[in-house]
């Protein structure tokens, strides 16, 4: 479990039964999408939940917009790179480690919040093969 600083907030990161990552997606794409995180001690438990299904996982930016996805399952095995001297991460959490995290999440469904707007959106794969 790590604890990060975001947005004015502290945010708790977390694996198995709730699980809450702290990155930036990218590559997103129909149901799926890529995440990069600061590696941690979180990072042993996220790869060896590789091919697993993850009821529910919480994605949050260092906006602190925030996403959650069901029935998720991380794809690919773990890619990490040395951290860029202007990475996004600060706090506690950059004390750990000088290297981030790339990996891929497929899943069924998708909600979007915007704390900051009060707005949040849908998409539900369920019905569709």
């Amino acid at each position: 479990m790590a604890v990060v600083h975001v947005d004015g907030r502290y945010i708790v990161e977390s694996a198995g039964p709730v699980w809450h990552f702290i990155g930036i997606p990218s590559h997103a794409s129909r149901c799926s999408l890529t995440l990069t995180r600061p590696r941690d001690a979180l990072s042993p438990l996220i790869k060896s939940s590789v091919g697993k299904l993850l009821t529910s996982v919480q994605i949050t930016d260092p906006s602190g917009r925030s996403a959650t996805l069901l029935n998720a399952r991380i794809t690919q095995p773990i890619a990490t790179a040395p951290r860029g001297k202007n990475h996004w991460a600060s706090g506690p959490e950059a004390l750990h480690s000088n290297e981030i995290e790339e990996f891929d999440l497929v899943f069924q469904k998708i909600t979007f919040t915007n704390t900051l707007k009060s707005k949040s959106a849908t998409d539900d794969w369920s019905a569709q093969t």
